[in-house]
């Protein structure tokens, strides 16, 4: 009896493994920004300002600046300059709240943008505005 489990344990170890290596190869290990074919690094210029980094990017072809903030986990757009002709893609209204008892406030949500700073890009980018 006791080979018997040996014998299953084995078994199940090994189609586990075989498992974990399946689903291992069709994951991806991080999504986001990617540089082109062949480079590992970038360097990106950027501007001081009060203590605020400022970086250059471009979205869907527009030139923009953007303040860098590690702590947001989305693209935000304040302030975008109504001579400019800025194309979002994939546009959807949606409504925010935030603490307090006030209205929601209007916003737009955009996804799928190509967004790109220095070499590195996003071809699948999601922008509220």
């Amino acid at each position: 009896m006791e080979i018997l489990y040996w014998d299953f344990y084995h078994f199940l170890k090994e189609k586990a493994l075989i498992l974990f290596l399946l689903v291992s190869f069709t994951l991806n290990a991080q999504e986001g920004f990617k540089l082109p074919q062949g480079q590992t690094s970038d360097k990106i210029k950027f501007e001081l300002a009060n203590n605020l980094i400022i970086i250059p990017v471009e979205l869907n072809g527009v030139k923009l600046s953007f303040i860098l903030d590690t702590g947001v986990g989305s693209t935000i757009l304040f302030s975008i300059d109504k001579r400019e002709s800025l194309e979002l893609k994939n546009a959807s209204k949606i409504y925010l709240r935030g603490l307090g008892n006030e209205a929601p406030a209007e916003a737009i949500k955009s996804t799928n943008n190509l967004l790109k700073i220095g070499e590195t890009y996003s071809d699948d980018h999601t922008v509220y505005m």
